[in-house]
């Protein structure tokens, strides 16, 4: 009997400051392989400092990146279905797909996709929950599907708009669970992971490093471009702390302060997120020899026909 080759599907995460890019640009030194960002920030034009897009210097082309405007939306399905188009495309060139990112729900959403794909939007419910304050929209949302709520990160949960979609999707599908398993396939999980002191002092270097005169020029273009900041793209964290910075409502350094502050609670979030998946072969990036163990047992997993 012939065991069938499974399409192969290599996923690295973890929190923020931890290097995962740098170790996909590697991976596609030894393998042949290609990168799909999987972060919901970097979707946007116009925002590459304050996102952190890895800009590499062969011109490797990561996919994932400057998908849509800030003024557009962009939804777990969205991305769904964009990465979806990406991966078979790879696989037809017998490439392989390596995503890598930060965003929990776009990872889940590879292999899960969100029922709200298929899921129309409801003119009338919408007009209703528009009258909505933010805090009711949550009430509302905890009330329908506590689970939905518990799976949507920080922002999103004070985002009236993605609010609202939550709503419209858990009222629509009537409990259907909104993760569906998709397969069969060979799937690797990568995570990285490091002491919680590390990943302070990396993010801590990480937004001092970008907050300088790049930053402020970029977020000059996007006041610019996009005066009211009211989409959903804008809540990344750099850009209302270097706003606030820029219309002189706080210092330089308390806006270099608060950024830290949040990248560093948004780390602590993607950590929790991540935990709860038992597929993930965590490695700490502080140990010896941890990227050449990893490098190799990715090796020997792409070789493996089965």
């Amino acid at each position: 009997m012939t065991v069938p080759i499974l399409p192969k599907l290599l996923i690295i995460c973890g929190p923020t400051a931890t290097g995962k890019t740098d170790l996909a640009l590697q991976l596609t030194k030894v393998l042949p392989a290609a990168i799909i960002s999987a972060d919901s920030r970097q979707v946007f034009t116009g925002m590459d400092i304050g996102t952190g897009k890895d800009k590499p210097s062969d011109n490797t082309k990561i996919w994932g990146y400057d998908l849509v405007n800030p003024d557009e939306d962009f939804s777990v399905a969205h991305f769904h279905k964009y990465a979806w188009e990406i991966i078979v495309k790879l696989w037809k060139e017998n490439t392989l797909p390596i995503i890598v990112g930060g965003t929990g729900q776009y990872l889940d959403a590879i292999l899960q996709p969100p029922a709200s794909i298929d899921i129309k939007p409801d003119q009338k419910l919408r007009q209703q929950l528009n009258t909505f304050t933010t805090k009711k929209l949550q009430a509302k949302l905890q009330q329908v599907d506590i689970n939905r709520w518990h799976h949507m990160n920080y922002s999103d949960q004070n985002n009236p708009r993605r609010l609202v979609r939550a709503i419209e999707v858990t009222l629509a599908s009537k409990g259907v669970p909104f993760h569906e398993e998709r397969g069969p396939l060979n799937v690797f999980w990568v995570g990285l992971s490091a002491p919680r002191t590390h990943i302070d002092q990396k993010i801590n270097q990480r937004v001092l490093a970008r907050a300088k005169n790049d930053m402020t020029i970029e977020v000059k273009k996007l006041v610019e471009k996009y005066p009211s900041w009211k989409f959903p793209a804008f809540s990344g964290t750099g850009y209302q702390e270097w706003r606030d910075y820029l219309e002189s409502k706080t210092t330089k350094a308390q806006a270099i302060s608060k950024w830290q502050l949040r990248e560093r609670q948004y780390a602590k979030r993607q950590t929790t997120w991540f935990k709860r998946n038992p597929k993930i072969n965590w490695y700490d990036i502080t140990s010896p020899s941890w990227k050449k163990n990893l490098v190799l047992r990715v090796k020997t997993w792409y070789a493996n026909n089965i």
